[in-house]
């Protein structure tokens, strides 16, 4: 088949036939002159529609450039049908839309390889990922592949459930066990992102639109699963893998967005309905509260939608300041609280109507649209991580003063949490009435808000916490005379940025109900009057929750990624974020059977000692019984859960001499089976305890050294038992009695506990599976060590 084609490529014409002319797309319409020669064959014509449509691909071929990308598409140079020219048209739509997806450029800021995760049990088990975004960013892509990467055993690499959770500031504080978490939680908090997969190598990606600047932490594990459930893998035999995580983030830099240089902004034109516009400006520092007046030129006839966000032009839990919706002729002026050290957006939006202009004209003045007053707290540090409080000082007092409350304003007070090196510990405040209300009226109640950013009013209508958003949930923090408290409000890794304490005093009359039952649209609450008091607050950071874990845990700073945070170590299989969910927790007289069969199944090597006594295989006595010594201080000091535990020494020197006892009496088992003269069994013996005992140390849980004194003692009685058969031209050797009775009974025994060790234990049932190992490798030895009658 000849077929008369031009490539262009790079803005070269490909070398074509000669004396061939190229053809332009105006010839491929209209100019008929072209020819295609073809051998068509019944075998051709017997294919169906879709093949024939294929035989035709024999065309020119042009190319559609973009900056980043080239895309080639085939022109048919035949004569088409109506159905083959409207799936040519669709593929031509769909690359053009392609390409104009693609054609934003994307940039790498930051790439983080081989992140090694582990399985979450505590926050001690995340690995972290910091990324800092800059400014003016329209969308953050970050990007995460796993996977399993094999360092041992004998199976491949399972792929692993993965979780990974972004958050700006600070790292996220998540509950992926279901474990309990302390009720005064402050749970006000930036949302973060989650990703869930698997570490089979596929890339996952989490785009975020107009992300908050600043720092961005990630922290991934491999996912939590019911601890019950697990099986516990012996070394060597199952797969040793480590799941290996690479991270990296492409940012999207935004192009459109102006500073607003002057109060007064040029009219925006919203031509249709959906468009919208975004303004973007900065409020001086001094400036807590502030407002944007805006005007639609279309007045009734179109419905405006304003919205004044912080940080991200993205309205959204933790950036929204103010919403409204503009609908009249009139001038309308939108509060908004002032986030301190950061960019302010104002988007509008054309929900309904005709086209409009809108005029916006901005008030960088100091205004005041509440009656709250706000302090500044001062700091004081102490030498240690996240250790901080900050003090409400009066005329030059060293000692921090209690608060006066009116009835006339909310009081806020503000301080400072400085980012990276404050966030890894826990903020509490704390509320408490001075002289537990002595001296204040016996329906005394103080209200508290905490809140990051921006100060929040408290209704002296509602009693409730309230921005120019909506009221918000609930007072955090609620003191009354009934209760004086303290009462405490605690924030994990809390976000860098300007924090507000609001607080406000009422009378609370009996069986009033509010604010806990006022309706978000409720503007009155009769039961609350607002009153005058003292109150003592305290604001505070420490490490864990108050520097401690309660009676079940103990309080660490922990490095991973090059960041410190605290987290609590608990014990005895206690969870949680402060160690106190118990749904793990064995009781105590699980805990003690556990004990007692782990211990008391050891004297089975009892009767071991006996028959090698009686067998006069005196080494060998002694080998287990110090096997039966080991084995059961081994398990008194290190399966008590704390409670029952008994230590005689050091649990790593019981460990090893547990390990090290073991392994010995198996060679020394398997050396008496071979039968050798007393003297070449010393040597063999006292040989095989060198060498098991630097591998002990070397790694006494690993297979191979399990295997390295199985193998090479039975090849010995291999070797040893045939020579002798032959020598004396029998298959009965050993004695009959011991070769069809007591070997394979002992050998069977031996190897179902070793099944049991190696492939059934779990959890839940290790005390169980455990004793019946020790067990079986006692009953193994009374049946293996043979009579010496037996070998002659």
């Amino acid at each position: 088949m000849k077929v008369t084609h031009e490539i262009l490529a790079e803005g070269k014409v490909l070398p074509r036939p000669q004396n061939e002319q190229p053809v332009t797309p105006k010839a491929l319409r209209s100019d008929t002159s072209q020819k295609t020669e073809m051998n068509i064959t019944p075998k051709t014509l017997r294919i169906g529609t879709q093949r024939r449509s294929i035989s035709r691909l024999r065309s020119k071929i042009y190319r559609i450039k973009n900056r980043r990308l080239q895309i080639y598409f085939v022109v048919y140079s035949q004569s088409l049908n109506m159905e083959v020219q409207t799936l040519t048209c669709l593929l031509v739509i769909m690359v053009l839309a392609f390409l104009h997806i693609s054609s934003s450029e994307l940039e790498k800021i930051g790439q983080l390889p081989a992140t090694t995760l582990v399985k979450f049990y505590t926050y001690r088990h995340v690995s972290i990922i910091y990324f800092k975004i800059p400014l003016d960013i329209a969308l953050a892509r970050w990007k995460f592949h796993a996977n399993e990467v094999k360092t041992g055993g004998i199976f491949r690499c399972t792929p692993q459930n993965i979780t990974v959770h972004i958050k700006p500031g600070s790292i996220p504080f998540v509950n992926p066990d279901k474990s309990k978490v302390p009720e005064n939680l402050l749970e006000a908090r930036f949302p973060h992102h989650s990703l869930f997969f698997t570490s089979d190598g596929t890339q996952q990606v989490q785009n975020i639109t107009a992300p908050v600047p600043g720092d961005w932490f990630a922290i991934a594990f491999r996912s939590w699963s019911d601890p019950n459930d697990g099986k516990i893998e012996q070394q060597g035999i199952s797969a040793s893998c480590e799941t290996i995580l690479d991270a990296e983030v492409d940012v999207e830099r935004e192009a459109s967005l102006q500073l607003a240089v002057s109060a007064r902004q040029p009219n925006i034109r919203l031509a249709s309905i959906g468009d919208l516009s975004r303004v973007r400006f900065l409020m001086p520092n001094n400036v807590i509260e502030s407002s944007i007046t805006i005007f639609s030129s279309s007045g009734v006839s179109s419905e405006v939608e304003v919205n004044v966000t912080a940080n991200s032009y993205i309205s959204s839990k933790g950036t929204e300041l103010a919403q409204t919706t503009l609908n009249s002729s009139t001038a309308v002026s939108v509060p908004f609280k002032v986030w301190t050290n950061a960019f302010h957006y104002l988007t509008v939006r054309l929900l309904s109507g005709s086209s409009t202009d809108v005029s916006v004209v901005l008030n960088n003045s100091v205004q005041r649209f509440s009656d709250a007053t706000v302090v500044r707290l001062t700091r004081k540090s102490y030498p240690d991580f996240f250790l901080f409080d900050y003090e409400y000082l009066v005329d030059n007092q060293t000692k921090s003063s209690s608060v006066q409350l009116t009835t006339t304003s909310t009081s806020v007070f503000s301080f400072e949490i400085n980012s990276i090196s404050d966030t890894g510990g826990t903020l509490t405040v704390a509320l408490r009435l001075k002289d537990k209300g002595k001296s204040e009226p016996e329906n005394f109640t103080v209200f508290g808000c905490v809140h990051l950013g921006t100060l929040q009013d408290i209704s002296p209508e509602t009693g409730r916490c309230f921005s120019n958003i909506m009221e918000s949930k609930l007072p955090v923090l609620v003191t009354s005379k009934t209760d004086p408290g303290p009462i405490y409000v605690h924030i994990p890794f809390p976000e860098p940025g300007l924090w507000y304490l609001s607080l406000r005093a009422f009378l609370r009359s009996m069986n009033c109900t509010c604010p806990e039952t006022c309706q978000e649209n409720s503007t009155m609450c009769p039961c609350l009057i607002p009153a005058s008091g003292t109150v003592e607050m305290s604001v505070a950071s420490s490490p864990c929750i108050e520097g401690n874990c309660g009676m079940h845990g103990r309080c660490i700073h922990y490095m991973n990624g090059g960041f410190v945070f605290s987290g609590c170590h608990c014990l005895r299989d206690y969870r949680g974020f402060d160690c106190t969910d118990d749904q793990y927790v064995q009781n105590d007289s699980s805990v003690l059977i556990d004990l007692l069969m782990l211990t008391l199944s050891n004297l089975v090597f009892v009767g071991s000692i006996y028959f090698a006594l009686h067998r006069a295989y005196y080494a060998e006595a002694l080998i287990y019984f110090a096997v039966m010594f080991f084995s059961t201080f081994y398990h008194a000091c290190e399966s008590g859960e704390s409670v029952y535990n008994f230590c005689i020494m050091r649990v790593a020197v019981l460990q090893f001499c547990d390990f090290f006892t073991a392994l010995l009496a198996f060679w020394v088992t398997l050396v008496a089976m071979v039968g050798l003269t007393p003297r070449s069994t010393a040597i063999l013996d006292l040989g095989g305890a060198v060498v098991l005992a630097t591998c002990a140390e070397l790694n006494r849980t690993a297979l191979w050294v399990f295997m390295t004194p199985t193998i090479t003692g039975s090849c010995l009685v291999a070797f040893f038992w045939i020579k002798r058969c032959r020598a004396r031209n029998t298959i009965h050797y050993p004695a009959k009695c011991y070769q069809y009775y007591y070997f394979p009974a002992g050998i069977g025994l031996v190897t179902l506990g070793l099944i049991c060790y190696a492939f059934l234990q779990t959890q839940m049932n290790y005390g169980l599976v455990h004793s019946f190992w020790h067990m079986a490798v006692a009953g193994g030895v009374m049946l293996l060590l043979p009579n010496r009658k037996h070998l002659k």
